[in-house]
């Protein structure tokens, strides 16, 4: 990172809505987005500076010459276009507190101070005002301000008539003769499941840990054991018994996993079909890793790239099916110990051979996340004869998982990787056999 500017010294106050705002940008927008706002840090003597991760020549806007500046003000605006297309996706998804923020930013960037770094436009002195909320002034009525002595003056003559009534009405008790009956308890039997009760209905609580349930003569025994994956029931799921999933559709575009210590191995599974004339298809799966100190890799068979799960990338892809044949289809492993140091993974596939169009080749993934539903995202089947397929994306925010559903395609990986702003450099390489 580089320093542009220091201004003058800034208080905790106004350090906060800065930072607050920088959280707010790089939580909802890509990386090529969020560079056009330059940081907000306080110096060693207290002062306001202005910080950006660019790379190159710094330069005032006004000092560059008119088509320089003429090209970096172009570049601006279509960010900031980029941008709005972005904040209209919030508000639509129903994050509406995000959308108004972020639209605010917008709006009070057309005045700021700009700069220009290695030919790229950076922003200074934004930040999102605070809205005063008007407070009303209410008159309150005479005879309300003295409501709650009123109040009190009846509780205390209620209270007296109590003390009079009990001092004058001194009544006896009525006495009781007869012994009371106690209830022997009666002790815990066991259920038996006969013909004239065929099924017991139990709920399991922390108070009811266990049913003991006993097999009679006619009727055989219930099978109540506890396994670990299923924490909820004593009751072994049979071969027929359903799974509970989350699947991302176009209503429900994302799902977040709450933030904890450690999210163990998370592995992805792509599964496909064959095409309409029950032919193979040989799709590839493979995935964008990026880190929060801005590391970033990739890994996909066609570059040899299979990464490594126990030390960087954290990421592991399973060996290329070459082929397509085999059902379980393809793998990718995510070490989720390094969740917290990880900022972003994004999950594409790209048709290697066997079709040349995405229609009803059933491409889905399937996340497992230890302890959770899977989570399912499925390419929408329509003709599309674009070559990779963005399918979902996780990234991290705050902590937790926050799985999107993407559903775009592309001619080639490059043009995906520039959509999503990820700066990979690409080369020709060989095919993959």
């Amino acid at each position: 990172m580089q320093r542009l500017t220091t201004a003058a010294p800034i208080d905790d106050s106004t350090l906060a809505i800065y930072e607050e705002t920088v959280a707010l940008i790089h939580r909802y927008l890509p990386p090529s987005l969020a560079l056009l706002y330059a940081r907000a840090r306080r110096g060693s003597e207290g002062n306001l500076e202005w910080w950006t991760e660019r790379q190159g020549l710094a330069t005032p806007l006004a000092t560059l010459p008119e088509s320089e500046q003429l090209s970096v003000q172009n570049k601006r605006q279509q960010y900031q276009n980029t941008l709005s297309g972005l904040i209209d996706q919030l508000a639509s998804r129903g994050e509406d507190q995000a959308a108004q923020a972020l639209r605010m930013l917008v709006n009070h960037s057309q005045g700021l101070t700009c700069y220009s770094v290695g030919g790229e436009p950076v922003l200074l002195n934004w930040a999102i005002p605070a809205q005063e909320i008007p407070h009303p002034v209410v008159s309150i009525p005479w005879w309300q301000r003295l409501l709650p002595w009123l109040l009190l003056l009846l509780l205390l003559l209620i209270l007296a008539f109590a003390w009079w009534w009990y001092r004058h009405h001194d009544a006896a008790l009525p006495v009781q003769n007869e012994t009371p009956v106690i209830a022997a308890p009666t002790p815990p039997s066991n259920t038996a499941l006969t013909q004239d009760n065929p099924a017991v209905n139990a709920e399991l609580t922390q108070d009811n840990p266990a049913i003991n349930t006993e097999s009679t003569q006619n009727t055989p025994a219930v099978n109540t054991e506890s396994t670990q994956n299923i924490p909820t029931t004593n009751t072994e799921l049979t071969q027929n018994s359903p799974v509970i999933n989350t699947e991302l559709t176009q209503d429900n575009p994302s799902v977040n996993i709450e933030n904890r210590k450690d999210f163990g191995r998370i592995k992805v599974n792509l599964t496909w079909g064959k095409d309409a004339h029950q032919k193979p298809i040989d799709l590839d799966i493979a995935a964008f890793i990026r880190f929060k100190n801005m590391e970033k890799y990739a890994v996909e068979a066609l570059s040899q790239s299979f990464g490594n799960y126990k030390k960087s990338p954290y990421i592991l892809l399973e060996k290329d099916l070459r082929n397509g044949n085999n059902q379980e289809g393809e793998w990718l492993f995510i070490n989720g110990s390094k969740w917290q140091d990880i900022d972003e993974v994004l999950i594409y596939s790209f048709i290697y051979d066997g079709t040349n169009n995405w229609q009803d080749t059933g491409a889905t993934i399937t996340i497992y996340i230890p302890n959770q539903p899977p989570i399912i995202s499925a390419l929408a089947n329509r003709n599309e004869t674009n070559n990779v397929a963005a399918i979902a994306r996780l990234k991290n925010v705050d902590g937790d998982i926050k799985v999107e559903r993407l559903d775009s395609f592309f001619p080639d990986r490059e043009p995906l990787d520039k959509h999503f702003g990820w700066g990979f450099n690409w080369v020709p390489v060989a095919s993959k056999n």
